[in-house]
Formats: structure tokens, C-alpha cells, sequence
């Protein structure tokens, strides 16, 4: 997590680095980090926009306690 928040200073409109740390937050069950930061990645033109969006919608799902099924993936095809 150090790492792609130091990547962020250093390169604040990096779009990579953005889905990692929301993966990353994600993974750790920080939902509120994880959203943030793939909202900052689709702000960015992540090019998954449209899995990410998804990806929020599940986050916020999973902060009301509703019971969803994912996998946390840091790219590529799962």
C-alpha cells in the first residue's frame, strides 16, 4: 500500500496506480479507501472503467452488510 501511495505523489494522475491501491484497500477490507481510490482511477481514465464501476457498486454493497460473491484481481483476466 506504501508503495502505490508514494507512486501517487509522485504521479497524482496515474491511473495504475489508483486500481492498485484500490485493490490493494480492498483486499484489506477498507471500503471506504477502495472506493475512493477506484473513483480516482475511472476519474484518471483507467482504461476497466466499467469494472471498477462494478467493483464500487460491490464495495458499497459489502459496507450495508449485504452479502456479495467477488474476487480481488490486480489485473489481467481472472
Amino acid at each position: 500500500i506504501r508503495v502505490f501511495e508514494h507512486g501517487i505523489v509522485v504521479h497524482p494522475e496515474h491511473a495504475g496506480y489508483y486500481f492498485s491501491l484500490g485493490a490493494l484497500y480492498e483486499k484489506v477490507k477498507e471500503w471506504n479507501k477502495a472506493i475512493a481510490a477506484f473513483e480516482r482511477a475511472i476519474m484518471y481514465n483507467h482504461p476497466r472503467k466499467q469494472e471498477i464501476e462494478q467493483r464500487i457498486v460491490m464495495l458499497k454493497k459489502t459496507q450495508t452488510g449485504e452479502h456479495v460473491h467477488y474476487s480481488i484481481t490486480m489485473g489481467g483476466k481472472e
